[in-house]
């Protein structure tokens, strides 16, 4: 089994409702902040044998990501925290 990790943020450009709502709480409660921004993170593992950077990026295609409004990117971390990584957009 491989482990993959899927970060999944909105595009440049694209509003975002969740974070405009906690942006406008911490300024209330006195917290200076900007930019604040709402991510998605998925983690799974898979099982095929192949290409598994292809797979995840046809999973990401047909079911993760909506690719009008979203951007992501592709980990394989690996046990000491590092790994790999693949950028998409």
């Amino acid at each position: 089994m491989k482990l993959v990790r899927v970060n999944i943020k909105n595009k440049t450009g694209v509003f975002d409702p969740e974070a405009e709502v906690v942006q406008g709480a911490l300024l209330n409660l006195g917290h200076d902040v900007q930019g604040v921004s709402i991510k998605k993170v998925i983690e799974f593992s898979i099982s095929e044998e192949g290409d598994a950077l292809e797979i995840v990026n046809e999973i990401c295609q047909q079911l993760l990501v909506n690719p009008v409004l979203e951007s992501y990117s592709i980990e394989f971390p690996t046990s000491s925290g590092r790994g790999s990584k693949e950028e998409n957009k």
